[in-house]
Protein backbone atom coordinates (compact mmCIF):
# COMPACT_ATOMS: atom_id res chain seq x y z
CA UNK A 1 0.00 0.00 0.00
CA UNK A 2 2.81 2.39 0.92
CA UNK A 3 4.62 1.58 -2.33
CA UNK A 4 1.44 2.26 -4.28
CA UNK A 5 0.97 5.63 -2.52
CA UNK A 6 4.61 6.61 -3.13
CA UNK A 7 4.30 5.64 -6.76
CA UNK A 8 1.15 7.75 -7.12
CA UNK A 9 2.90 10.76 -5.53
CA UNK A 10 5.85 10.40 -7.91
CA UNK A 11 3.50 10.23 -10.88
CA UNK A 12 1.65 13.36 -9.75
CA UNK A 13 4.94 15.22 -9.18
CA UNK A 14 6.19 14.23 -12.62
CA UNK A 15 2.91 15.33 -14.20
CA UNK A 16 3.06 18.68 -12.38
CA UNK A 17 6.66 19.27 -13.50
CA UNK A 18 5.76 18.40 -17.08
CA UNK A 19 2.82 20.79 -16.99
CA UNK A 20 4.97 23.59 -15.51
CA UNK A 21 7.58 23.03 -18.19
CA UNK A 22 4.87 23.08 -20.83
CA UNK A 23 3.50 26.41 -19.54
CA UNK A 24 6.95 28.01 -19.24
CA UNK A 25 7.39 31.01 -21.48
CA UNK A 26 9.50 30.23 -24.57
CA UNK A 27 12.93 31.87 -24.47
CA UNK A 28 13.36 34.63 -27.02
CA UNK A 29 16.41 34.36 -29.26
CA UNK A 30 16.30 37.68 -31.14
CA UNK A 31 14.95 41.16 -30.64
CA UNK A 32 14.26 44.07 -32.99
CA UNK A 33 13.58 47.61 -31.83
CA UNK A 34 12.34 50.80 -33.46
CA UNK A 35 12.41 54.03 -31.45
CA UNK A 36 12.17 57.80 -31.63
CA UNK A 37 15.30 59.37 -30.16
CA UNK A 38 16.78 62.74 -29.26
CA UNK A 39 20.47 63.47 -28.72
CA UNK A 40 21.53 66.28 -26.38
CA UNK A 41 25.16 67.35 -26.77
CA UNK A 42 27.02 68.58 -23.70
CA UNK A 43 28.84 71.24 -25.75
CA UNK A 44 26.72 74.46 -25.65
CA UNK A 45 27.77 75.45 -29.20
CA UNK A 46 25.07 73.16 -30.64
CA UNK A 47 22.37 75.10 -28.79
CA UNK A 48 23.71 78.31 -30.32
CA UNK A 49 23.51 76.89 -33.86
CA UNK A 50 20.21 75.04 -33.82
CA UNK A 51 16.75 76.17 -32.80
CA UNK A 52 16.56 73.49 -30.08
CA UNK A 53 19.17 72.12 -27.71
CA UNK A 54 18.72 68.64 -29.17
CA UNK A 55 18.78 66.81 -32.51
CA UNK A 56 15.71 64.66 -33.25
CA UNK A 57 15.99 61.31 -34.97
CA UNK A 58 15.33 57.59 -34.84
CA UNK A 59 16.93 54.36 -33.69
CA UNK A 60 16.96 50.83 -35.08
CA UNK A 61 18.36 47.97 -32.98
CA UNK A 62 18.89 44.23 -33.42
CA UNK A 63 19.65 41.98 -30.45
CA UNK A 64 20.85 38.40 -30.20
CA UNK A 65 20.10 36.86 -26.79
CA UNK A 66 23.00 34.67 -25.70
CA UNK A 67 21.01 33.77 -22.59
CA UNK A 68 17.63 34.83 -21.27
CA UNK A 69 19.09 37.91 -19.58
CA UNK A 70 22.18 38.70 -21.65
CA UNK A 71 22.17 39.99 -25.21
CA UNK A 72 24.48 41.49 -27.83
CA UNK A 73 22.97 44.44 -29.69
CA UNK A 74 23.82 46.38 -32.83
CA UNK A 75 22.24 49.80 -33.23
CA UNK A 76 21.92 52.34 -36.01
CA UNK A 77 20.71 55.88 -35.28
CA UNK A 78 20.06 58.87 -37.47
CA UNK A 79 19.78 62.53 -36.39
CA UNK A 80 19.25 65.71 -38.38
CA UNK A 81 18.87 69.41 -37.67
CA UNK A 82 19.26 72.68 -39.53
CA UNK A 83 20.39 76.03 -38.18
CA UNK A 84 22.68 78.99 -38.72
CA UNK A 85 26.43 79.14 -38.27
CA UNK A 86 27.93 81.23 -35.49
CA UNK A 87 30.96 83.50 -35.75
CA UNK A 88 33.98 83.69 -33.47
CA UNK A 89 32.08 85.85 -30.99
CA UNK A 90 29.27 83.28 -30.71
CA UNK A 91 26.71 85.37 -32.60
CA UNK A 92 24.53 83.69 -35.19
CA UNK A 93 25.24 84.55 -38.83
CA UNK A 94 23.06 84.38 -41.94
CA UNK A 95 24.79 81.26 -43.24
CA UNK A 96 22.40 78.32 -43.14
CA UNK A 97 23.72 74.83 -42.44
CA UNK A 98 22.36 71.30 -42.27
CA UNK A 99 23.78 68.77 -39.86
CA UNK A 100 23.53 64.97 -40.15
CA UNK A 101 24.78 62.48 -37.56
CA UNK A 102 24.65 58.68 -37.92
CA UNK A 103 25.77 56.84 -34.75
CA UNK A 104 26.52 53.11 -34.95
CA UNK A 105 26.77 51.17 -31.71
CA UNK A 106 27.68 47.68 -30.56
CA UNK A 107 26.81 46.86 -26.96
CA UNK A 108 26.15 44.19 -24.35
CA UNK A 109 22.77 44.40 -22.60
CA UNK A 110 21.67 42.78 -19.37
CA UNK A 111 17.91 42.58 -18.89
CA UNK A 112 16.54 41.91 -15.40
CA UNK A 113 13.95 39.50 -16.80
CA UNK A 114 13.42 36.64 -14.34
CA UNK A 115 9.67 35.89 -14.41
CA UNK A 116 7.30 34.67 -17.08
CA UNK A 117 5.19 37.55 -18.41
CA UNK A 118 7.16 40.03 -16.25
CA UNK A 119 5.50 43.42 -16.74
CA UNK A 120 8.48 45.69 -15.97
CA UNK A 121 11.94 44.71 -17.24
CA UNK A 122 14.84 47.08 -16.34
CA UNK A 123 18.09 46.81 -18.28
CA UNK A 124 21.69 48.04 -18.24
CA UNK A 125 23.99 48.31 -21.26
CA UNK A 126 27.46 49.43 -22.31
CA UNK A 127 29.42 49.35 -25.55
CA UNK A 128 31.42 51.08 -28.24
CA UNK A 129 30.44 53.79 -30.71
CA UNK A 130 31.37 54.81 -34.23
CA UNK A 131 29.68 57.98 -35.49
CA UNK A 132 29.80 59.57 -38.92
CA UNK A 133 28.64 63.13 -39.52
CA UNK A 134 28.21 65.65 -42.28
CA UNK A 135 27.73 69.42 -42.16
CA UNK A 136 26.34 71.07 -45.31
CA UNK A 137 27.15 74.79 -45.35
CA UNK A 138 25.38 77.31 -47.54
CA UNK A 139 28.48 79.35 -48.36
CA UNK A 140 31.50 77.61 -46.82
CA UNK A 141 33.00 74.22 -47.63
CA UNK A 142 31.06 71.20 -46.41
CA UNK A 143 32.55 69.24 -43.50
CA UNK A 144 32.34 65.51 -42.87
CA UNK A 145 34.14 63.00 -40.70
CA UNK A 146 33.81 60.32 -38.06
CA UNK A 147 34.26 59.82 -34.32
CA UNK A 148 34.75 56.91 -31.97
CA UNK A 149 33.85 56.55 -28.31
CA UNK A 150 31.77 54.53 -25.89
CA UNK A 151 28.52 54.72 -23.98
CA UNK A 152 26.63 53.39 -20.97
CA UNK A 153 22.88 53.23 -20.69
CA UNK A 154 19.80 52.11 -18.80
CA UNK A 155 16.33 51.19 -19.95
CA UNK A 156 12.90 50.07 -18.87
CA UNK A 157 10.72 47.68 -20.85
CA UNK A 158 6.94 47.64 -20.26
CA UNK A 159 5.33 44.40 -21.47
CA UNK A 160 2.33 45.14 -23.69
CA UNK A 161 1.12 41.55 -24.20
CA UNK A 162 -1.49 41.62 -21.38
CA UNK A 163 -3.25 44.60 -23.00
CA UNK A 164 -4.33 42.51 -26.00
CA UNK A 165 -3.82 38.76 -25.41
CA UNK A 166 -5.70 37.69 -28.54
CA UNK A 167 -3.77 40.13 -30.72
CA UNK A 168 -0.52 38.85 -29.22
CA UNK A 169 -1.52 35.29 -30.18
CA UNK A 170 -1.93 36.46 -33.78
CA UNK A 171 1.55 38.04 -33.71
CA UNK A 172 2.98 34.75 -32.48
CA UNK A 173 1.27 32.64 -35.10
CA UNK A 174 1.75 35.05 -38.03
CA UNK A 175 5.19 36.54 -37.37
CA UNK A 176 6.77 34.50 -34.58
CA UNK A 177 6.76 37.47 -32.16
CA UNK A 178 6.82 36.21 -28.56
CA UNK A 179 6.71 39.54 -26.68
CA UNK A 180 6.16 43.23 -27.40
CA UNK A 181 7.60 45.89 -25.08
CA UNK A 182 7.31 49.64 -24.83
CA UNK A 183 10.99 50.53 -24.37
CA UNK A 184 12.24 53.69 -22.64
CA UNK A 185 15.98 54.30 -22.66
CA UNK A 186 18.74 56.74 -21.82
CA UNK A 187 22.43 56.65 -22.79
CA UNK A 188 25.43 58.70 -21.75
CA UNK A 189 27.95 59.00 -24.58
CA UNK A 190 31.65 59.77 -24.11
CA UNK A 191 33.30 61.05 -27.28
CA UNK A 192 35.47 63.97 -26.22
CA UNK A 193 38.00 64.31 -29.05
CA UNK A 194 39.56 67.05 -31.15
CA UNK A 195 37.08 69.07 -33.19
CA UNK A 196 33.37 68.44 -32.70
CA UNK A 197 32.50 66.90 -29.35
CA UNK A 198 29.55 64.48 -29.51
CA UNK A 199 29.55 63.64 -25.81
CA UNK A 200 26.13 63.96 -24.24
CA UNK A 201 22.85 62.14 -23.69
CA UNK A 202 20.52 60.14 -25.92
CA UNK A 203 16.90 59.59 -24.86
CA UNK A 204 14.68 57.13 -26.70
CA UNK A 205 11.15 55.69 -26.63
CA UNK A 206 9.82 52.99 -28.90
CA UNK A 207 8.95 49.34 -29.29
CA UNK A 208 10.92 46.12 -28.85
CA UNK A 209 9.75 42.93 -30.57
CA UNK A 210 11.16 39.63 -29.28
CA UNK A 211 11.22 36.52 -31.48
Amino acid sequence: MKRTACGLVLVLLAASAAQAKKEEEPRSHFGAGLSYAQVYFADPVYKDVFKHDYLPGGRLTFTWYLFRNLGLSAGLDGFYASGFAVDATGRQSAEKLKFYVVPMQLEATYRFDFLNEQLLVPSLSAGGDYWVYREDNEFAKDVEGDKTGWHAGAGLGILLDPLEPEGMWNLQSDFGIENVFLELGVQRTYMNQLGLDFSGWIYSAGFLFEF
